[in-house]
């Protein structure tokens, strides 16, 4: 019999009670494995609804320990090179873009990055420091293409937001609001970033921070990433490059890049120029592969 690992020492995953939470914990992660277990074989779909039902009920899982059985022979897709530029310790945020359509509905490259960033952190002897969290959207508002028009499913916003905070809690993440942008892809509305995201990093924790906005193939990131770096200029953080390349269907690459310390970002017009450090530090990983 497998044993269950989990973390050591959990953040606190209390909160309030979620609609999600009164329906049986296996029916919601059968519901769930429809949409985001395509790709897996058997036993793998089995690890991943067996963890679902857990992160339903209320325990809290460690995505770096857990994760490699229910990616298992997937994991083969996801190619990663420049681990070596993960700090072994200290403050990190893991920065890249977020390509939409991978594994897991999107999360596969988050829990490969998490496994990834969590095994570089070897002089980091508490596992819930050593152990990452990514920055992730709460939920979706799904929308099917009729002829030429987009068509909003109602109530997805609802019930993904329900589910993808209920998977936070339980691996200890830290989720965002959706964006809402303007006709030029930059992000109009407050996300709610929780004050603990910062306090984790000031006692040395590793942030995954895919901040892409609009999910486009070309290398830019909203404006206000670089706002959020800015605040952060006067704390001792590593920045990692990161740069998820999709080649043929199902191929990822995951391409880490030198380690950058946030006070030598590039700045313009009173904030970090954010595009500029993509275009220096970002875009050049992997440009044989474009």
């Amino acid at each position: 019999m497998q044993e269950r690992l989990s973390y050591p020492t959990a953040p606190e995953t209390k909160g309030r009670k979620l609609f999600l939470q009164l329906l049986p914990p296996s029916f919601v992660a059968g519901i769930a494995c429809r949409f985001i277990g395509k790709g897996l074989v058997p036993e793998e779909l089995s690890q991943l609804k067996n963890m679902i039902t857990r992160m339903v009920q209320g325990e809290h899982i460690c995505i770096s320990k857990e994760a490699p059985s229910v990616l298992g022979s997937q994991r083969s897709k996801m190619h990663c090179e420049g681990e070596k530029n993960i700090p072994s310790s200290g403050a990190t945020i893991v920065i890249g873009n977020h390509y939409q359509g991978g594994l897991l509905h999107d999360m596969g490259p988050y829990f490969e990055a998490a496994c990834i960033v969590h095994d570089g952190r070897t002089a980091v002897e508490d596992e819930s420091v050593r152990e990452p969290y990514a920055l992730v959207q709460r939920g979706f508002n799904y929308a099917v293409r009729v002829g030429r028009l987009r068509v909003h499913i109602p109530l997805s916003l609802f019930f993904t937001g329900q589910f993808y905070e209920l998977v936070i809690r339980s691996i200890g993440w830290e989720f965002v609001l959706p964006p809402k942008f303007d006709n030029k892809g930059q992000i109009t509305n407050r996300q709610g970033l929780s004050p603990s995201a910062i306090r984790r990093l000031e006692t040395g924790g590793a942030m995954i921070w895919l901040p892409q906005g609009q999910h486009t193939n070309h290398l830019e990131f909203p404006e206000k990433a670089g706002d959020f770096l800015f605040r952060m200029r006067d704390k001792d953080i590593q920045l990692v490059p990161l740069r998820v390349i999709r080649k043929d269907q199902d191929l990822l690459y995951l391409l880490l890049g030198k380690p950058i310390h946030v006070q030598d970002l590039p700045e313009a017009d009173g904030t970090v120029d954010i595009n500029d450090f993509v275009q220096t530090c970002i875009a050049p990983l992997g440009r044989n592969m474009t």
